[in-house]
Order: C-alpha cells, then structure tokens, then sequence
C-alpha cells in the first residue's frame, strides 16, 4: 500500500459530504471506510486494477477482495504527481493511500495548503509520530507522520523531503487510511521508541505550517460561530 516509501490518541469528525468537491476531497470523492466497490466506481470511472496482469480489463464492480489504482499527472488539489492505492475487501473499501512526488521545493511551496486540507477534513486532535524513510539505505531519513485514530479507522499523514543521489532534493506528501490496529502501521510508527528531541527534530521543518494549518481552522471555525 505505501510502495515501500514511508513515506511511509483521539477521535475526527465523520466524513462531511461538503468535502468532496475540495481539497482532498478532489481525490478522494467520498471514499470512505466500507464504501462499497459499486458506490466506489461510479465515484472513480478511471480506477484501474493494480494487478499488472489485470490492468487493461475492466474493473469488476462485483470484485470482492481487489486493489484498485488512480494515477494524475497533475492532480486536481495539489498539481503534482501522484498515485492513489485504494484496497478492497469483502467488496469494501478498507484502505487506501494517495501519494504525491516532486522535487523538495514544491513540497516545501505546497506544505500549508495540504497541512491546511489535513486539519480542515479532521481536526486539530492528531498524534505526533515517525517512520524511517529509505529505511537501510544510505539516504534513510526519519519522516513526520500525523495519526488520527477513530473506531473505524486510521488516518496517517506525511510531509518529507530528502536527497536522492541522482535526482538530488526530492519530496513528498502521503494521506492514507488503515483499519485500526493494521499491524503494519503499527510495526511501522516507531514515534513511541523516540525521546522528545528527536521527535522535535522530525517535525521542525512542517511545524510552522501545520500551527499555522492549525491556527487558520481554528479562526475559521470562530468567525462562523459568530
């Protein structure tokens, strides 16, 4: 599901409907924990299977256990590259991840609109957490990772860059959603092994957008009580 990247407690608001012609909701168009694979398609016409061999066929909207894909050249929220992995099982969707690459500047230009999109679907209640990028290789990094946890799900957030040796400053942004308790996220959030200072030093450089992401929902939400 993460493609071997990293990029890979507290409760978030039910999707809102009024989400799905925004932000990430431009993506996602109302995929949600157990949407069902019918509901799904008509939703994402140009899903395609995963399955290399399976690619070119026609989706089987009666599919019970099947990995779906959806690739953008220039997606509608971001503009960036990107790829999103939705799985099915039982004919519903249980998981996904939306993935975006590009050189570590536009990650960097793009990190409060995309911080601002994360807190805006869910909330301010999120957990700090780290996994390791590249992990065994020369250039493995320690990525900032946001989790929102509910009873029906998890919502993992990312926003790293780092430095390829042959493409040089390289970046990327990752949202998925996992069942809760997914044994590989969890083997994977290693944010409870850290002291406090290295887990501050995995977040310095998205600190300031995602308080500012923070910030901006809360004065948002103020100015529409009053």
């Amino acid at each position: 599901m993460w493609y071997g990247l990293l990029i890979v407690c507290c409760s978030f608001p039910l999707f809102n409907m009024a989400d799905t012609w925004s932000g990430l909701g431009l993506i996602l168009k109302g995929a949600d924990m157990d949407t069902p694979l019918g509901e799904f398609l008509q939703r994402h016409p140009r899903a395609y299977n995963s399955d290399p061999a399976e690619m070119n066929k026609r989706v089987d909207p009666e599919a019970l256990n099947i990995s779906l894909e959806e690739q953008f050249t220039r997606d509608p929220f971001l503009k960036l590259w990107c790829l999103a992995n939705y799985g099915f099982k039982e004919g519903k969707l249980y998981e996904y991840s939306v993935l975006w690459f590009d050189k570590a500047s536009k990650i960097d230009a793009l990190k409060n609109d995309f911080f601002y999109a994360c807190v805006t679907r869910h909330g301010a209640g999120f957990r700090r957490e780290a996994m390791k990028g590249n992990e065994g290789k020369p250039n493995e990094y320690l990525a900032p990772v946001l989790v929102w946890r509910n009873q029906t799900s998890a919502i993992v957030v990312s926003c790293s860059t780092y430095n390829d040796e042959k493409k040089g400053p390289q970046g990327s942004f990752t949202y998925a959603m996992f069942p809760p308790g997914d044994p590989f996220l969890e083997n994977q959030l290693i944010g409870k092994k850290l002291d406090a200072g290295t887990l501050d030093r995995a977040f310095e450089k998205i600190t300031p957008a995602l308080e500012k992401a923070v910030k901006k929902v809360a004065e948002g939400k103020k100015h529409s009580i009053l």
